[in-house]
């Protein structure tokens, strides 16, 4: 929900920011993608991720030049995992910039793990982030390898009403087939589950895998 009053005051309070009219186009890797997901099997490696960050000016066309020459930014990054590793400080001036963001997932558990890397004015840190980099990586669970057929259990699961629970599975090699089974301690209870089995594939959308 947004707090209309405290948007209303930080917007008076940083009027004259001067990234009030400036927007910040970011690309992520070679796929120029908006943020980092990894999201191609097991991570087992680090992975570097080329970040590039350019200030568009908004009607750039009639924008005084001087304003795009004294465009000067000096960023300090932020994140909350440890995992994400990236340069302290990042100076941003009126042209594409890059830096190097390393993703070190390799102890991370299984399941999806979402952060994101702030950048904050130095000189006015209170304004909040004036850009962010949202990063994401899905570690999915291994099976065992064994001479018997793969097998997979979860057992003292609690569903609640409009309970859902995901899980990343690596898909066993030559696997081309499941067999999911569901048993309720509780013989006197019923109830409905619906499950939904996605593979992801290169260049095909999940709707035509699931």
């Amino acid at each position: 929900l947004l707090q209309v009053e405290r948007a209303f005051e930080n917007l008076v309070a940083n009027c004259q920011a001067i990234e009030r009219d400036v927007r910040f186009s970011i690309n992520c890797g070679a796929n120029n993608s908006k943020g980092i997901h990894l999201r191609t099997g097991v991570i087992d490696r680090p992975k570097d991720c080329a970040i590039t960050v350019e200030p568009i000016f908004l009607d750039s066309e009639n924008v005084d030049a001087s304003r795009k020459i004294n465009f000067n930014l000096r960023l300090s990054l932020v994140c909350d995992a440890s995992w994400v590793q990236f340069p302290s400080h990042f100076e941003l001036m009126h042209m594409s910039r890059a830096f190097t963001v390393r993703i070190d997932a390799v102890k991370l558990n299984e399941g999806v793990h979402a952060t994101h890397i702030r950048a904050y004015d130095v000189t006015n840190i209170e304004k909040g982030p004036v850009f962010t980099i949202p990063v994401t990586v899905v570690q999915p669970l291994t099976i065992p390898k064994s001479m018997n057929l793969p097998d997979l259990h979860y057992k003292n699961v609690l569903f609640k009403p409009n309970t859902i629970n995901r899980h990343f599975i690596l898909v066993p090699e030559d696997a081309t087939w499941a067999v999911i089974k569901l048993r309720s301690n509780d013989k006197e209870k019923t109830g409905r589950f619906a499950v939904q089995a996605v593979q992801l594939k290169p260049r095909m959308a999940s709707r035509t895998l699931q």
